[in-house]
């Protein structure tokens, strides 16, 4: 009913006074409510215009990790057991979120700097750079059962141009242990640590607690290993793929397993001019020690028996 109409009711029992009596006070209730509801109208639309969208849905992010500000606080510099235990169970739910839902919370303004006026903890943030230094911190003995953490990895990371680098401290877990200072890491994270620069400049982030970071080593072990690198497939899940050999393959194989298919796909694709030359090996060595030859570029002589479509893989490699 539009505001301007006037509101008009009856009442079985009463005279035509009390009726307008009750007519007048039921007109001046609804008026309140109306301007309570445009009251109400205006601070949703300065919301709106104050708090982006990527603020709310990073406070809902944190609200499902169980953490805010104050909690956050705590974290850093991770020095003691408490913190340390404090910042596995962060990690720990961080990795369990849903990974595009952590990708719409990140904001253009910080994705390569890592600086900026919006900064604030537990704001979500991106880092790619080189390592520099790795240091394994070991998560409590009472939360390890519970977490499935044993520990976590302090990874000095330096980001910006040559002429201006600076360095911001990632913790994360299940880094590989061939990781070496000069590979490049890549990764989502939230805010743990920032310094506030002189003004109106915002903040600085110093530490950040990540998802498992995607690693592209400066100096593969394998050819295998810079061709997936060379075509964007992260190098740091290889230890995973290796730990599900012999398993049904199920939706935790999904991403990493279509992304090594779509690249061999790519890969075969290459003049041969780009492309190392593959590692022949026969099928009764891939059956016998098939961990060995994970992510390795290899040519085998077979003869085909079936052939099984998998759902999902043309969607993957298009």
């Amino acid at each position: 009913m539009p505001f301007s109409e006037k509101l008009s009711i009856s009442l079985p029992f009463g005279t035509e006074h009390e009726d307008d009596k009750v007519e007048d006070k039921v007109q001046r209730k609804f008026a309140d409510i109306t301007r309570s509801s445009l009251a109400w109208g205006m601070v949703a639309v300065l919301a709106v215009v104050l708090f982006p969208q990527s603020l709310y849905a990073q406070s809902e992010l944190l609200q499902a990790a169980g953490f805010d500000s104050p909690r956050i606080e705590q974290l850093y510099p991770a020095d003691d057991e408490e913190s340390i235990g404090e910042l596995a169970k962060l990690i720990y739910r961080i990795n369990r979120l849903n990974r595009s839902s952590i990708e719409k919370s990140l904001s253009p303004e910080t994705s390569s700097s890592l600086s900026g006026t919006t900064i604030t903890l537990g704001q979500v943030v991106a880092v790619d750079g080189a390592v520099v230094k790795v240091q394994s911190l070991n998560v409590p003995t009472r939360l390890v059962e519970f977490l499935e953490i044993r520990r976590l990895d302090r990874v000095t990371v330096e980001i910006g141009e040559q002429d201006n680098p600076r360095v911001v401290e990632v913790m994360t877990s299940g880094l590989p242990a061939t990781v070496r200072r000069g590979d490049r890491v890549a990764g989502l994270g939230v805010v743990i640590e920032a310094t506030p620069r002189s003004g109106d400049d915002g903040a600085i982030v110093d530490a950040i607690a990540a998802l498992p970071l995607q690693w592209f080593p400066a100096r593969p072990e394998k050819a295998g290993w810079q061709l997936l690198a060379d075509q964007g497939v992260s190098l740091g899940d290889l230890s995973e793929v290796a730990s599900r050999n012999r398993q049904p393959l199920s939706s935790e194989d999904s991403e990493l397993f279509y992304s090594m298919l779509a690249a061999a796909d790519r890969i075969a694709e290459l003049p041969a001019s780009e492309r190392v030359a593959a590692k022949t090996v026969e099928p009764i060595e891939l059956l016998k020690s098939p961990e060995q030859f994970t992510a390795d570029w290899l040519r085998m002589e077979v003869e085909v028996v079936q052939v099984t479509r998998i759902s999902g893989y043309r969607a993957c490699s298009d």
